[in-house]
């Protein structure tokens, strides 16, 4: 019993001695470690939608191989250093691709001041040692460029959604002077340069000018007279009027033939285009509607344009 115990102690001293000689198993990187070079990669993910240059995001992809590599070779404190720097990187990147977007609007000064700021402050955060500051003061410049880029687009939206307004309100005016109509195409000219404040302005004073045609109007009948030179008449016969405008505006389906001379109600034009305005009109002898050219009912008006 003595001797079979004796055993028993000798095999388990040995596999006691096995244990603590057999190599150990390399522990992993820390989860730290890995959660910054995971979240490195996901904001020049979401950047890359931005199409930065390969010049602009050099530095970044400099710097993530480096962590990468060094995280491959064990040494992890050199990694997270890198891993920090490519991280900072992104987000500044990633702020200014924002701020490009912003500059295409010609913000006023003001709306930039908190993104420059904030790069500011990331910049001194980084010079102070203090990376995850400045990665986060980053952040803060980017989402200040992102709320000013919204603001901008939504100015845009709403001189485009006025413009429409008024254009519904121009062409129900009756002989609108030629000055209010320039200065509405002058404004629609104005929204793809992206300048709000220029827009705003030009918006608002087309506004001021139709209120005060439409408040210095006097209630008049509104008529137009059939016109067409004599050779027209004689290649075409009398004007006619016609149904519908096609997406080209280009008049189409005869309604109605009226001869030079007879008085047509006007009921709205159309503003298709700075050279062409359409008219559509009631014949009073018979009360047809449709449409018809500037020429037709204005010519002293299409000779303008």
């Amino acid at each position: 019993m003595k001797k079979s115990a004796l055993i028993f102690g000798l095999f388990l001293a040995l596999a006691l001695v096995l244990a603590c000689c057999a190599p150990k198993k390399p522990a992993g990187p820390p989860q730290e470690l890995v959660d910054e070079i995971g979240a490195a990669e996901s904001v020049y993910h979401d950047l890359s939608a931005l199409n930065p240059s390969d010049q602009n995001s050099a530095s970044y992809r400099a710097l993530i191989a480096d962590a990468k590599g060094k995280l491959d070779a064990g040494d992890y404190k050199g990694a997270m250093a890198k891993a920090r720097a490519a991280h900072l990187e992104a987000e500044r990147l990633y702020a200014r691709l924002v701020y490009a977007e912003l500059e295409k609007y010609h913000p006023p000064t003001p709306l930039t001041y908190h993104y420059r700021q904030g790069l500011k402050s990331s910049d001194d955060a980084q010079k102070a040692g203090d990376i995850p500051g400045a990665i986060k003061a980053a952040q803060d410049a980017r989402e200040q460029a992102r709320l000013a880029l919204q603001l901008q687009k939504q100015c845009m939206d709403d001189m485009a959604q006025r413009l429409a307004g008024l254009k519904n309100e121009i062409e129900l005016l009756y002989k609108p002077n030629l000055d209010l109509i320039l200065l509405y195409w002058d404004s629609m000219d104005s929204l793809p340069q992206l300048d709000c404040e220029k827009s705003k302005a030009m918006v608002n004073e087309l506004a001021r000018w139709v209120a005060q045609f439409k408040a210095n109007t006097i209630a008049m009948q509104r008529v137009y007279y059939v016109n067409a030179s004599f050779d027209y008449i004689k290649m075409y016969g009398d004007p006619y009027m016609y149904g519908e405008v096609t997406p080209d505006g280009k008049l189409k389906t005869r309604v109605d033939q009226v001869q030079v001379g007879q008085p047509l109600t006007f009921i709205r034009s159309m503003l298709f285009s700075r050279d062409k305005t359409l008219y559509f009109v009631e014949d009073q002898r018979n009360g047809v509607e449709g449409w018809m050219a500037e020429e037709r009912v204005w010519p002293e008006r299409a000779m303008q344009h």
